[in-house]
């Protein structure tokens, strides 16, 4: 919600889609970021367990995350 809230706002000021959605993107990038890498983080907590259904639930969903993030940061969090 936060990116779509910048986003709207950004387009509100200005009225222009890219420059709101490129300005809305990298404002919230790192709140975006952040919230990955907790993911992560407790998905890989799912990694450890003796529970082999769990561990490969989470090991699969902190790799997808993690990956996710990466490949979506590279691409759309960079600034114009």
């Amino acid at each position: 919600m936060p990116l779509l809230n910048r986003i709207k706002e950004e387009y509100d000021k200005h009225g222009e889609n890219e420059r709101a959605v490129a300005s809305g993107v990298s404002l919230t990038a790192g709140q975006i970021t952040s919230a990955a890498a907790v993911m992560v983080g407790v998905f890989a907590a799912f990694a450890t367990s003796r529970t082999l259904g769990l561990r490969q639930f989470g090991l699969g969903l902190a790799v997808a995350v993690f990956i996710d993030a990466t490949v979506t940061g590279y691409y759309c969090y960079r600034r114009p």
